[in-house]
């Protein structure tokens, strides 16, 4: 379990703890409920990748983020970013290959 995943956990345990008729407690609860889901979602997509989640709730990998400054552009939908070294979790330039999605399957 990556360490967002156990902060947006405790978020949730805790957000459960609020008032349930102040609304702004239930918005947090709401949040926090979305951001565990997204946590979830993402560990499941790319197991033991790095990423974040935006405000509006959807997932960003960072090896996706370092190789779109590389290249100066969003990535292709047919694009895909692989570790050459086989760790997630290690998102150095050098370490990074942008390769065609037919190329990967």
């Amino acid at each position: 379990m990556s360490q967002l995943s156990k902060k947006v956990r405790r978020r949730v345990r805790t957000a459960y703890q609020l008032d349930p008729l102040c609304p702004h407690c239930v918005e947090e609860r709401r949040i926090a409920i979305m951001e565990q889901m997204a946590a979830d979602q993402a560990e499941r997509d790319r197991p033991g990748h790095i990423f974040r989640i935006d405000e509006d709730g959807s997932i960003v990998y960072m090896e996706d983020v370092i190789a779109e400054q590389m290249l100066g552009r969003k990535l292709k939908t047919t694009e895909q970013v692989v570790h050459r070294n086989g760790n997630p979790q290690d998102n150095r330039r050098d370490n990074l290959e942008i390769v065609s999605i037919t190329k990967v399957q």
